[in-house]
């Protein structure tokens, strides 16, 4: 896929020299990392509207490099991929909403609510992955 192309033409390391300079200022503390990190691919999920398949093979190609540099195991990006992948802003983001729009013919609830239930998700999302923090910093997922 994708990561083995980025890997064959150098794109893999070009993106890892910027995006690990770039996260850099975030990875001295979990507590900061994770939250902004999942805010980058709530947002992120706005633009790749492909499943999230371009972020993973970016994410796939920085991770060592991450570890490499932050001690900030390659594991911890797993349930943040989760989480925002599920996001559902606006209906292209999630392929389940699309297929019960088609269900209901667009009958089932208005962008409005659309909006104000994937701000709730977003709000749990933020409000409770930090609960993961400790443990993980227990197993030593983060250096």
């Amino acid at each position: 896929g994708f990561g083995s192309v980025f890997a064959v033409t150098g794109i893999s390391d070009w993106l890892s020299s910027v995006i690990v300079t770039a996260i850099g200022p975030v990875t001295f503390s979990p507590w900061v990392f994770i939250p902004v990190i999942l805010l980058v691919l709530f947002l992120v999920r706005f633009v790749d509207i492909a499943g999230f398949v371009p972020s993973m093979a970016i994410i796939a190609s920085i991770a060592p490099q991450v570890f490499s540099n932050y001690g900030i195991n390659p594991l911890v990006w797993i349930p943040l991929i989760c989480i925002a992948f599920n996001a559902f802003f606006i209906n292209y983001q999630n392929m389940f909403i699309l297929v019960a729009e088609a269900i209901t013919k667009e009958r089932g609830w208005t962008p409005a609510h659309l909006a104000r239930y994937a701000t709730g998700y977003f709000i749990a999302s933020m409000a409770t992955l930090p609960v993961a923090i400790p443990y993980w910093i227990s197993i030593g997922m983060f250096g």
